[in-house]
């Protein structure tokens, strides 16, 4: 992983060890999906595709599925998709 589990508890504000594991998963994932999605090599320095990352991992783990905003579905947060085409533009 590039970014920590550390880091993305206090992001998600998350207190204890209880959901490390899982913490850590949706970490992970967030981090290929990031990284496949855009062609970007992560790297720590980059804050854009860290709060990718930890929004995606928080957003998981709150929501394993699809969201739902009035009649329209999502996967992923807004933001997230925004960010992840800016990613993809500049590196």
């Amino acid at each position: 992983m590039v970014f920590t589990i550390a880091e993305l508890k206090t992001y998600a504000r998350v207190d204890g060890s209880d959901l490390d594991a899982a913490l850590t998963i949706a970490l992970t994932a967030a981090e290929e999906y990031v990284a496949g999605t855009t062609g970007v090599t992560l790297a720590d320095e980059m804050d854009l595709a860290k709060v990718a990352c930890f929004a995606l991992a928080t957003h998981w783990l709150e929501n394993p599925e699809p969201v739902v905003v009035g009649t329209i579905s999502s996967e992923l947060p807004l933001g997230v998709r925004n960010i992840l085409a800016q990613l993809a533009e500049e590196y």
